[in-house]
């Protein structure tokens, strides 16, 4: 299982932490890429988004790195794309079930990390890699929000917009549903994503976001998504993309229970591309399934499966336990 950790203080004092504790693996996967441009970049992560600027300035700072590297690592409109993620939202009305397949590139393990973020009068806990600020990936707070997110295949960026990773990063300190839908109407980013997000009010909405757009959906019953545009004619989606789209929202038709949903999250046919759960790379630029990460509202029980180890930790928020690493 994934090393887990428990860090306190500040969002620079969450950032130095990890720097530290990421040191040597953020700098296998930086190999000297330009950093041309970020220097209006950052300034513009530091006005518009203030306390993501501390954690980028505290990770820069523990790591022993310029802060243009980590927000370069945290802008992948700068560097190619991986197609992945699947993601599962069941509204039953009086509670919801929620389910995300976690979709990256191959990491070693020891680049990986769940930990939990105490800032004193709130917490979160996600799961991140040494490259990511917490959030890129899907994360849950102690106001009781819910959240992941997926690539959305496009053809058209604007590097003169915020980066989309920092966009999952800013959601972790939100209250409810209605405030993230708030900041993604009012914030522009560098290319489209989807958000999946549940509340403590039993809310569920899907949200694609797009360069100049946004398409908001309340999820009733069932809803499950892949990595292209459901609300655009004609969307730009690969082959493994319409597979898991197509056969994750078949698989959860009938589905009673959050453990059915794993099931059908863990879905492998003959081959990639015909998988829900990637777990064998065909190509060099193919993801692979890191992480499934699920959740229940009326158990109230997290489970988070390293899929490498095929190893499961299952608690309640505030039962998480972990190392608690600082300074």
């Amino acid at each position: 299982m994934y090393n887990r950790l428990i860090i306190k203080g500040s969002y620079y004092d969450m950032g130095y932490a990890l720097g530290k504790y990421f040191n040597k693996q953020i700098r296998k996967h930086y190999h000297g890429d330009s950093l041309e441009g970020f220097d209006s970049l950052l300034n513009k992560v530091k006005k518009e988004l203030p306390l993501v600027y501390e954690e980028i300035r505290g990770r820069a700072d523990g790591a022993q790195l310029d802060p243009l590297i980590i927000l370069y690592l945290n802008s992948p409109e700068y560097y190619q794309g991986k197609d992945g993620c699947t993601s599962v939202i069941i509204n039953k009305n009086d509670h919801f079930l929620f389910s995300h397949n976690e979709d990256d590139d191959v990491y070693d393990h020891e680049d990986l990390a769940i930990v939990k973020y105490d800032y004193g009068d709130y917490s979160e806990i996600s799961f991140t890699t040494c490259k990511k600020l917490c959030g890129s990936c899907f994360g849950i707070n102690s106001y009781g929000l819910i959240y992941s997110g997926n690539y959305l295949h496009h053809d058209i960026v604007d590097k003169g917009k915020l980066p989309r990773y920092l966009a999952l990063r800013s959601i972790g300190s939100k209250k409810s549903s209605e405030e993230v839908i708030e900041l993604l109407k009012t914030r522009d980013f560098a290319s489209p994503f989807s958000i999946n997000v549940g509340d403590r009010n039993n809310n569920t909405f899907n949200i694609e976001k797009a360069i100049d757009d946004i398409y908001i959906i309340e999820i009733k019953n069932h809803f499950g998504r892949a990595n292209h545009f459901i609300n655009i004619d004609n969307p730009k989606a690969s082959v493994s993309s319409i597979f898991r789209q197509n056969k994750i929202n078949e698989l959860i038709r009938d589905v009673e229970d959050i453990e059915d949903i794993k099931k059908a999250m863990a879905y492998e046919g003959d081959d990639y591309n015909s998988s829900i759960c990637l777990k064998y790379k065909t190509r060099i630029d193919d993801s692979i399934t890191l992480a499934n990460f699920s959740y229940d509202s009326q158990s109230r029980i997290i489970s988070i499966k390293d899929v490498l180890m095929n190893d499961e930790y299952c608690f309640r928020y505030e039962d998480f336990e972990g190392e608690y690493y600082g300074f």
